[in-house]
């Protein structure tokens, strides 16, 4: 497992038809090539069917259930393509779809020069003057949600399952839309996509060298 990797996904939630959402249609509206539906239809990971539908390309993963459409890339050159793809998706081929919320996920997975990243965690809560039991303490995970006027902002912090000296970090932010339809998601994305990206990245490198420094020596 690298000590590092980043995941980039979008997230909308409404009323959705699986159904549609087949590689061939992707291709039909010219947001995939032959090349990438040749390799998301023969392999294991294509479903098709009427509560879920979901198909993987080297660089791409999109998934449709039935109020529920996520697309993520682990491949930074395909930020861009995502949000495009999305915009594309809901605002100009199926710009009937009831659309509520809009989501932006970033998780990065970061090595410490920590020890232990679960027990420092897991101290942290301790002595977080939470009332929280410390004898037997092994772990801990950190979740902050933060309110704005617009959107809502969540971090997550927890230890690698696979590696003591590696944190996984992961940050939402979610945008509520209060009339379906009345709303342009392309604007959504292009106003505060590449704000959130920062903040995540930002927010991360920080958290990392809070735990380097408190756990150092």
């Amino acid at each position: 497992m690298s000590d590092q990797t980043d995941t980039y996904a979008i997230v909308v939630v409404g009323g959705m038809n699986p159904l549609i959402h087949h590689p061939s249609w992707y291709r039909a509206v010219e947001l995939l090539n032959d090349e990438e539906v040749e390799q998301a239809t023969r392999t294991p990971f294509l479903i098709v069917t009427r509560p879920l539908s979901q198909f993987q390309t080297p660089k791409l993963t999109i998934a449709c259930q039935d109020n529920r459409w996520e697309i993520r890339t682990s491949d930074p050159d395909q930020v861009q393509r995502i949000q495009d793809i999305t915009s594309r998706v809901f605002d100009e081929i199926l710009p009937h779809t009831p659309v509520m919320a809009a989501g932006f996920n970033f998780n990065y997975r970061r090595a410490t020069t920590a020890k232990d990243v679960a027990g420092y965690l897991a101290s942290v809560l301790i002595n977080a003057y939470l009332g929280l039991k410390g004898d037997h303490a092994t772990s801990g995970e950190v979740t902050l949600r933060r309110s704005f006027d617009e959107h809502t902002a969540l971090a997550n912090v927890q230890p690698a399952p696979d590696d003591k000296g590696a944190v996984l970090i992961a940050h939402n932010f979610e945008y509520q839309f209060k009339h379906e339809g009345s709303f342009n998601l392309g604007d959504v994305i292009r106003q505060r996509y590449g704000l959130d990206r920062s903040e995540s990245e930002e927010q991360t490198a920080v958290i990392v060298e809070a735990i380097n420094r408190s756990t150092k020596g």
